[in-house]
């Protein structure tokens, strides 16, 4: 990072969040990447990978309504089953709800 850009709060904020995976993206791997840790509880996992998701939600954007958590599991399903370039390609366009990715593929 250039020093200019290190004393920026939000340039040097964002760059340590990126490096922590402290983003959606993060959170999105750790809730599906988590698994139940050797002295944790059922309870202890439960509310671990809930606040995974809870935080993937609010980083990404996504409202807490049926539609809203619908909307995102379409659409990690449907870059789940596409070919590695296309989806680095549409994840790359930041599309904020399903038919977004469906108007990047047109």
């Amino acid at each position: 990072m250039k020093k200019e850009d290190a004393r920026d709060y939000s340039k040097l904020k964002n760059a340590l969040l990126r490096k922590y995976e402290l983003t959606a993206k993060g959170f999105r791997k750790k809730f599906y990447v988590a698994r139940r840790e050797k002295e944790e509880t059922a309870s202890q996992f439960v509310t671990r990978i809930e606040g995974y998701l809870d935080r993937w939600i609010k980083l990404a954007g996504i409202d807490k309504t049926f539609e809203g958590l619908k909307d995102l599991v379409v659409r990690e399903q449907f870059l789940a089953v596409c070919d590695d370039r296309l989806t680095t390609y549409l994840r790359e366009r930041d599309p904020k709800c399903a038919s977004d990715l469906v108007q990047i593929c047109i």
